[in-house]
């Protein structure tokens, strides 16, 4: 049982009765200095001012840099076709051979390079050598590319009279002036004419 300073309480019970009793426990000198007159020291307890270190601000991702677009490939300059081997031609040699006219026309000579208009010219070319001699048709084929370089309206190129790939008809339309190539083996010659008015 705890015991108060200034008094204690004592309960006895007895069988008969209640009995109170009251105790006083010396009073204790009052010390020299109340507690009121007692000087206050402050120790001030230096309290680490800790400042919240502030969020470290994100650094903001790199945006990507576009990928370079890749240079287009250059496109490859397709090979040069080879000139085919022209063998012994050195020339080609086109020329009238012969005419159809209607009564009353002149036919000119086959080496005046005239057509007269309405007249039919019958056309051949041959391939030559160096010296003028005929190439053989085994060394020079018969592949052949025939075009009218200019003369068209003044001339009209028909199928051959004499058929063979190395001939050609050509009808005079309208006076004025023709010419008619032909290649092969990479050989061009041409016959540059004249259409007359025929009479």
């Amino acid at each position: 049982m705890r015991l108060c300073r200034r008094s204690v309480l004592v309960l006895l019970v007895v069988a008969g009765g209640c009995t109170t009793i009251t105790e006083e426990l010396p009073s204790r000198p009052t010390p020299v200095g109340s507690p009121a007159n007692l000087p206050v020291v402050t120790i001030p307890v230096p309290v680490p001012s800790v400042k919240p270190s502030p969020a470290a601000t994100p650094t903001p991702a790199a945006s990507p840099s576009p990928a370079a677009s890749p240079s287009p490939a250059a496109t490859p300059t397709p090979a040069a076709t080879p000139a085919p081997n022209a063998g012994s031609i050195d020339s080609i040699r086109v020329g009238f051979f012969g005419f159809k006219c209607t009564d009353g026309q002149i036919v000119p000579n086959n080496g005046w390079k005239q057509l007269p208009k309405g007249c039919t010219g019958y056309l051949t070319a041959t391939p030559k050598k160096k010296d003028n001699s005929d190439v053989p048709p085994k060394e020079h084929g018969s592949d052949i590319k025939w075009n009218l370089r200019a003369g068209d309206g003044i001339v009209q190129v028909l199928p051959p009279t004499f058929p063979n790939d190395f001939n050609k008809d050509l009808l005079g339309v309208k006076q004025g002036e023709f010419s008619l190539c032909a290649t092969v083996k990479g050989v061009e010659g041409c016959l540059n004419g004249t259409v007359t008015s025929g009479h």
